[in-house]
């Protein structure tokens, strides 16, 4: 969402003097509620990036319809205002430079309608992972009287929201929506991004009360994506609870919203012409574990209590998806290591993962003790490395979210042993570092030898802190262990160029050796070990006289870029195409046959 320089002239600021009493109230009357500057728009924009939204981080927008907009980049910024409001709606829209967060209110639905319809239908770039979550809020119980009516969105306003950004993800947390709206998501002419369901983030009471619903649990929904003769696109399903859709034994019930009802959600596993791109759901139970695993789709997510389930639950369990993350709650005195030991045998049984993220937590409510340590925790260690094994195609490994139970610094050496010989692992974030109850702090208390042995030998995989990939920050502990991250690096990328035409190979890997790798013997050396045949290429083509004067007139300095044969700046076409015709007419002597 970067702007341009459209912005500057885009938002004019009312003063607070003309403030009217609607206004006033809106954005509060007390000084410590004085957060917010209000604005209104001197031209109606087009685009998401004329606003200037590092300039106007804190600004509500008046609309003549009486409504406004209010952008901030922290949900927890609206806490204080909630109660101002009349009828209001939160989203977030987010890209790969920045996520803002908004609440639009208004006197009526209709009016908040019509403010959604003209924010959400600015163009935002489709060359970006731009997406546009409608949320709740986690004070959602308390306002949820005041929420928007979803139903009050009209199909034509719908349509010309999604036909406006037909890239961007759309991710519904919130609202029970109506068949004709319905209609309008299933039978977009373009793939559409689709997530349905309840909010994760929300705390676990909120979670499945208020989520997304269609009124008729889908129907309609569903007969028209089986009408669909083109490509729908993917969904992924958010359960908020296990028993509400997953078992047909359980019904919707009143007190529960779930994103399609068991029916429909069979109905959908069932099309070809729709990505199922995720299943995610909070606190299975016994009933609804089998049912829930056994769905054919690209990931699960799941969240199961320890204290719910035994070994003997995982022994037969038929899982589909080669992309698994499962998150285990405990309670102090849960038998969790048995539990995960069967767990990990059966993925190693099973043995067609991709991707598998592990995580033990203890329940929200729940005071974590300081270290309940596993009876036999190397036998969790050994059932991990068995799963890692029997799982050649295991790019992305997750441990990251793990509690104190297991000491995996004590076991790394061990783990990653395993590693090092796994052709297919990309991805690697070790456990959370080890709490200091005195400081309030992680410690690090990890042996970076072995993390270094690692990287040397397999330099396929890259090694993440907790907080995963998607923070991008490498585990380290500095210069040592980052120069392997580059090195490595340079390694994959050199092995890439193997993939090139024959034609081109040359001169890449001329201009690879120029800009990446000069006076760096080891970048060098890996990447004329793995493009041989250039190398000889060169070497044919030298004018050893020449080189032999340049050489001499530079030894005393040692070798430079300078140096080296004009083939490893570029070849000239035509001379290239001589040297292999001169090639090939001294082939016959040397081979007379």
């Amino acid at each position: 969402m970067n702007h341009t320089n459209e912005a500057y002239d885009l938002l004019k600021p009312i003063p607070k003097k003309e403030f009217t009493l609607r206004q006033k109230k809106l954005l509060g009357s007390d000084e410590e509620l004085e957060f917010f500057d209000l604005y209104e728009l001197r031209r109606e924009p087009t685009r998401l990036d004329e606003f200037d939204w590092d300039t106007y981080r804190y600004t509500a927008i008046w609309r003549e319809n009486e409504t406004v907009i209010l952008c901030t980049d922290n949900m927890e910024d609206f806490d204080l205002y909630m109660h101002c409001w009349t009828r209001f709606l939160f989203f977030t829209i987010q890209d790969d430079c920045e996520k803002m967060c908004f609440v639009i209110d208004g006197k009526t639905d209709a009016a908040v309608a019509e403010t959604i319809t003209f924010f959400w239908s600015l163009k935002q770039e489709s060359n970006v992972n731009a997406s546009l979550r409608v949320h709740n809020h986690e004070y959602g119980s308390e306002c949820i009287a005041s929420c928007f009516d979803f139903a009050t969105l009209q199909p034509e306003q719908l349509s010309h929201i999604l036909d406006s950004n037909p890239a961007r993800e759309i991710i519904l947390y919130c609202g029970k929506w109506t068949v004709e709206q319905a209609v309008i998501l299933a039978s977009r002419p373009y793939p559409l991004q689709l997530t349905l369901g309840a909010d994760p983030s929300l705390s676990r009471d909120l979670y499945y009360l208020h989520g997304f619903s269609f009124m008729d649990g889908g129907t309609e929904f569903l007969s028209v994506l089986e009408k669909r003769e083109s490509f729908f696109g993917s969904i992924s399903l958010f359960y908020g609870n296990g028993q509400s859709s997953l078992d047909h034994e359980y019904g919707t019930g009143d007190d529960h919203v779930v994103p399609l009802d068991y029916i429909n959600r069979e109905r959908l596993l069932k099309l070809d012409l729709v990505d199922v791109g995720g299943l995610h759901n909070s606190n299975l139970t016994e009933e609804s574990l089998s049912v829930f695993f056994s769905a054919d789709v690209n990931a699960l997510h799941c969240i199961l209590k320890a204290a719910d389930f035994g070994p003997e639950d995982f022994e037969a369990l038929n899982i589909a998806s080669s992309d698994l993350s499962l998150t285990i709650l405990l309670r102090p005195g849960n038998k969790w290591d048995t539990l995960l030991i069967s767990f990990l045998n059966r993925l190693a049984q099973l043995g067609h993962f991709e991707r598998l993220t592990l995580s033990l937590q203890y329940e929200y409510w729940s005071n974590p003790p300081r270290r309940e340590p596993s009876d036999d925790e190397s036998s969790v260690v050994e059932a991990l490395i068995g799963a890692i094994q029997a799982n050649p195609k295991l790019s992305h490994l997750d441990l990251g979210d793990t509690c104190e139970n297991i000491r995996w610094n004590v076991h790394c050496n061990t783990i990653f042993g395993a590693l090092e010989k796994h052709g297919g692992m990309r991805t690697f974030v070790v456990p959370k570092y080890k709490f200091d109850y005195e400081t309030r702090m992680y410690r690090v208390e990890f042996d970076f030898s072995s993390l270094e042995q690692l990287l040397s030998r397999n330099r396929y995989i890259e090694v993440y802190e907790p907080s995963g990939k998607r923070s991008g920050k490498l585990f380290s502990n500095g210069p040592t262990i980052d120069n392997l991250y580059a090195l490595n690096r340079f390694y994959r990328g050199s092995t890439r160029l193997v993939e090139e035409s024959a034609s081109f190979r040359p001169l890449l890997v001329s201009l690879t050796l120029a800009n990446n790798a000069s006076n760096m013997f080891q970048r060098i050396a890996l990447l004329l070990a793995h493009h041989t045949d250039v190398l000889c290429e060169w070497i044919q083509e030298m004018d050893l006289d020449t080189a032999d004067a340049a050489g001499s007139g530079t030894m005393e300095n040692g070798p430079t870029l300078a140096s080296v044969p004009a083939p490893l700046n570029q070849i000239h076409p035509k001379r290239k195409s001589r040297a292999r015709a001169s090639g090939a007419a001294k082939k016959p002597a040397r081979d007379p046959k």
